[in-house]
């Protein structure tokens, strides 16, 4: 079959059977020059120089042999540093991005508190199930959560009450277990984490929006010239009583939130100091990381009006964008490839 006379672009993803879904997803808004074609490591024919991939032809996905594209979007979530170094030996160091896009909380933390950004970080440890009750004493607030968790899962909530017991929750404020005594904490918390490697984060008294919480999540983008840039700030708004905004009760823009809480001037001021913090932090997680085209920042406001990260992510969710934001999100990452590929 006749192949477009474009520039080959190689979406790359963990698995075969995701190829047709974000190929679609993607293809949607490619008015480019480009070739699209969405493959898996395990499509690489390393000894024919070919990637068998997925493109999509008069409106129908096809598999096509192609040859090594002239730049790669990894989608891999959790893609093995030897795979991606072969590709990135046989295409380009400059043409691929993402090369690591599943962040380490701890890593990602420690990093930042080396740079113009630690002013805006909450305190934040490796757990230790006897560092917990000390903790709790100064902050009265804590949330342990996984190094490698996503969408707030397993992202606890400790509190200190005046009567001297803990409540632990998960997703909402109403416990699910009180515990009377710092041996019963060590117990309970020590049998959720289990062995695995979490963060312990000072809890922060947040603003909220109509009694609810919410956070601002910004993401970040190179441009078609190969700058980064916010694409958009978006405001996830959680469910009354829950203090986990990925499962938020709506979406909207940060704009709308920030009008309703302050004056023009301090929203202008609020979205200044949003739009350099999250380029500063992507720009020091790539020279820690490699090549990046994009990333996601956390932020919540205290009841202070004073912002504070809660995280960063390498792989910025676009699914649950607002349509209105939607194709600019979707679109940069595909004019950042145009731009790699007319590199030496």
């Amino acid at each position: 079959m006749k192949l477009k006379k474009a520039p080959f672009v190689g979406i790359m993803v963990l698995k075969r059977r995701f190829r047709k879904h974000v190929l679609k997803f993607y293809q949607q808004y490619n008015d480019l020059d480009i070739q699209l074609f969405c493959f898996t490591p395990s499509d690489i024919l390393w000894n024919k120089q070919i990637i068998t991939g997925l493109f999509i032809h008069n409106g129908k996905c096809r598999e096509e042999e192609f040859p090594f594209p002239k730049a790669v979007y990894n989608r891999c979530y959790n893609i093995s540093e030897d795979t991606f170094s072969r590709v990135t030996k046989a295409v380009g160091p400059v043409r691929c991005f993402n090369s690591i896009n599943h962040f380490n909380k701890w890593d990602v933390h420690k990093l930042l508190t080396d740079s113009p950004v630690s002013p805006y970080l909450p305190e934040t440890f490796l757990f230790r199930s006897d560092g917990i009750e000390e903790a709790l004493s100064k902050f009265k607030v804590l949330y342990i959560k996984p190094v490698y968790g996503f969408k707030g899962n397993e992202v606890y909530r400790l509190e200190l009450r005046d009567n001297g017991q803990t409540s632990i929750s998960l997703h909402h404020m109403n416990p699910f277990s009180i515990c009377r005594n710092k041996a019963d904490i060590q117990d309970h918390v020590s049998g959720l984490v289990n062995n695995g490697t979490y963060i312990v984060q000072q809890g922060i008294g947040l603003s909220k929006l109509d009694s609810r919480l919410f956070d601002i999540r910004v993401v970040v983008q190179k441009t078609a010239q190969g700058i980064w840039e916010v694409s958009t700030a978006l405001t996830r708004i959680a469910h009354e009583n829950y203090y986990n905004t990925s499962m938020s009760a709506s979406i909207c823009a940060t704009t709308d939130v920030l009008t309703r809480l302050y004056p023009e001037e301090k929203v202008k001021a609020v979205f200044h100091e949003l739009n350099e913090i999250s380029i500063c932090s992507a720009m020091t997680a790539e020279e820690r990381f490699g090549h990046l085209g994009e990333v996601s920042v956390d932020f919540v406001i205290d009841d202070s009006d004073k912002l504070w990260i809660l995280e960063m992510n390498g792989k910025p969710q676009k699914t649950t964008v607002p349509d209105q934001f939607r194709e600019k999100v979707i679109k940069r990452p595909l004019e950042y490839a145009l731009f790699l590929t007319r590199q030496i």
